[in-house]
């Protein structure tokens, strides 16, 4: 495994510890070098402490191959996870009680449900093809809030006769999720524009971190795995990973 790093933070340390301890390192990127997060934050931190994990189970072997690879990335993966989570909570958790972010992750476990049912819809040939691809175009939470209002027409009583898996109450819930919550991803004031602007940004630069860290860690996994890399270390927007990489393979000889 990985030495510790000189001030590692706790392994109990909290979102908000580890949002402060990695905060000056964000601030101090160039906004030039800022990656926009373009992939599922939630996603983007397990794949990435996932292969923290496949790197730090081979660590003795990157150590044999490479001179000097940084022994912090390993045991800051967890913390630097939490810390882009929270991130993201801030850019879309303004002016709310806090329970945006909870919301927001059944707005994707909603919105995975009716992709999934207008697909076996598109089967019976009882939802219209075109109409499911337009809606799936789009990517990011406003869009995700949004589709959930263009996919519950989809689904009127001689669908769901069908398609059981979708309900009122569910198309309901759906329903109310985007009157609740897309409004206040449009902020209509400058000010409110220009915060949420701001959080956006900082979420960006904490994804920037975990961009570059995992980047490395394919590297490191590259020179263990070689062209078998990517059954180890899964890309940060891949939404499953291989069977191999769940539990790390011994290196070849």
């Amino acid at each position: 495994m990985p030495k510790a790093p000189v001030n590692p933070l706790p392994a109990s340390a909290t979102a908000d510890e580890a949002y402060a301890y990695f905060l000056k390192e964000a601030l101090a990127l160039d906004p030039r070098d800022v990656i926009t997060v373009r992939v599922d934050v939630a996603i983007a931190g397990h794949n990435f402490r996932a292969a923290a994990t496949a790197i730090g189970a081979v660590w003795d072997q990157v150590t044999k191959v490479l001179a000097a690879p940084d022994a912090t990335i390993v045991p800051l993966a967890v913390p630097l996870s939490l810390a882009l989570e929270k991130a993201d909570r801030e850019a879309f958790d303004l002016a709310s009680d806090g329970k945006i972010a909870s919301k927001l992750t059944r707005v994707y476990e909603i919105r995975t449900l009716l992709f999934a049912a207008a697909e076996l819809g598109k089967a019976f040939g009882i939802v219209d093809a075109a109409t499911v691809k337009r809606i799936r175009a789009g990517r990011g939470p406003v869009d995700a809030t949004q589709d959930l209002a263009d996919l519950v027409p989809l689904f009127p009583a001689a669908v769901r006769a069908k398609i059981p898996m979708v309900d009122e109450a569910l198309l309901a819930e759906a329903s109310a999720l985007h009157a609740e919550l897309y409004p206040l991803f449009k902020p209509t004031g400058a000010k409110a524009a220009k915060t949420l602007s701001d959080a956006k940004d900082l979420r960006n630069r904490f994804f920037t971190l975990v961009a570059r860290r995992h980047e490395t860690l394919w590297m490191y996994g590259a020179c263990v795995w070689g062209r078998d890399v990517d059954d180890h270390v899964s890309t940060l927007g891949a939404h499953q990973r291989s069977s191999a990489a769940s539990t790390p393979a011994e290196p070849p000889k």
